[in-house]
């Protein structure tokens, strides 16, 4: 092969790369700009609709943690705990936390990536998953009474166990009865799902079928795959029950907010009313 042929083949390979560089880019910006456009835009109760932006309400995530460098969390993101390591850094290692906290609380007014469904709801990061995404149910109880102890509004639990464990859904009744709204997942695989199943929790599924959230059968179902916040302070598509849970969370935030502007009683069961708005 001579000279020219080489540098030719040489051309065509380079040409060939930086093509690929240049959608793989806009592919994946155009599927935050569709984020955006979903979050402040569709049918799901989001940023707007309800008159606020979930102000005045406090969220707890147990999960693992936030990455509170990632520039779409200002200061909503407030103090939690690590009860994991005991400790009071909340700095996330695993991921899953900060998909979700982007989910309910990523800025707006920052004119870069995604908006949260509820950008000035206060976020309490609890760790209770470890850097491998596991954790302990005793750990799960800790975090609970701190958020009774810091009278919290919510608690997004995007997690589940198999385990019907005693202590725990004592601790989460205990939650309920002082007005917490407990929010948490399914299982992706159709198993038992602790404390989704327990009574007067708000246990939420997928539906890839919808852009509503709609509650049949006593489970809360919410739409799937959305553009989130990764440890690098970039983005990624997640989806899942989990996922949803966050969609969810974000949502009952700007309910709440609302009943605290008109000065209304709320319940887990009115939540759920006002929630359910499919036809």
């Amino acid at each position: 092969m001579n000279n020219r042929k080489k540098i030719i083949i040489l051309g065509l390979l380079i040409v060939t790369f930086v093509l690929g560089a240049l959608l793989n880019y806009f592919f994946i910006n155009l599927n935050i700009l569709r984020f955006v456009e979903y979050s402040s835009e569709s049918k799901i109760r989001s940023v707007g609709e309800y008159g606020n932006r979930g102000q005045n309400v406090k969220i707890a995530i147990l999960d693992s943690g936030v990455s509170r460098d990632h520039p779409e969390f200002l200061d909503n993101i407030k103090n939690g705990r690590n009860f994991v390591l005991k400790r009071e850094n909340t700095d996330d290692e695993f991921g899953h936390g900060t998909w979700i906290t982007g989910i309910i609380a990523a800025q707006d007014n920052n004119s870069i990536g995604i908006c949260g469904i509820a950008p000035e709801t206060e976020i309490y990061p609890l760790v209770i998953l470890n850097k491998d995404g596991r954790g302990k149910i005793k750990d799960v109880i800790d975090g609970i009474r701190w958020c009774m102890d810091n009278e919290v509004d919510i608690i997004n639990l995007s997690f589940c166990t198999p385990k019907d464990d005693k202590d725990l859904r004592e601790i989460i009744e205990k939650a309920i009865q002082k007005g917490i709204i407990v929010i948490a997942s399914y299982d992706n695989e159709k198993k038992k799902s602790y404390p989704a199943q327990y009574e007067n929790v708000i246990g939420v599924k997928k539906d890839k079928k919808t852009d509503e959230i709609y509650i049949m059968d006593n489970i809360c179902y919410a739409p799937d795959g959305v553009i989130t916040t990764d440890l690098k302070g970039g983005y990624v598509r997640a989806k899942g029950n989990s996922i949803a849970t966050a969609i969810v969370s974000g949502n009952v935030s700007l309910l709440i907010s609302q009943c605290k502007s008109d000065h209304k009683i709320y319940d887990v069961n009115s939540i759920k009313k006002m929630l359910n708005k499919k036809k």
